[in-house]
């Protein structure tokens, strides 16, 4: 739940209490791996950059209102500063060394194995073509009546 609280530049602000922001992390685990675990079977995918990270989604599923913002040791609200534990600050580390494909979505231009997803993807829509093309060619080929 967020409620209106302080106010930022005389701006009225969302808060959410500092308390069950740290226990809803609490609940994704102590260790970078069970945390890793934790958000792959909540579905929960991310990119390298701080607002699409997935700890940010996951607290944005938790918190839809409020505003904030995941650093590499501590989270980041309007009105709060929130320190991370060990185990999420390495995770967030692993995280960003590219370390658990199974939650990492890339952007566009980043680079795997040399190839960028964009140059991935369209690799495999050639390779997927010529399979089709030769599968034509192969069908159309008219049979030896001997």
């Amino acid at each position: 739940m967020t409620t209106k609280g302080k106010s930022v530049h005389g701006i009225p602000v969302l808060s959410v209490d500092p308390g069950r922001i740290a226990k809803s992390l609490a609940r994704l685990g102590n260790s970078a791996e069970g945390i890793a675990e934790s958000l792959t079977s909540r579905r929960i995918h991310g990119t390298r950059s701080g607002g699409s990270c997935p700890v940010a989604r996951y607290l944005r599923r938790e918190f839809e209102d409020a505003s904030i913002s995941v650093r590499a040791d501590r989270i980041v609200t309007p009105t709060d500063v929130i320190p991370l534990s060990r185990g999420m600050q390495t995770f967030i580390a692993r995280f960003d060394a590219k370390m658990y494909p199974d939650i990492l979505e890339l952007e566009p231009w980043e680079v795997i194995d040399g190839k960028s997803r964009r140059e991935k993807r369209d690799e495999k829509r050639k390779k997927r073509l010529a399979r089709e093309m030769r599968k034509t060619a192969e069908d159309s080929e008219p049979e030896d009546d001997e």
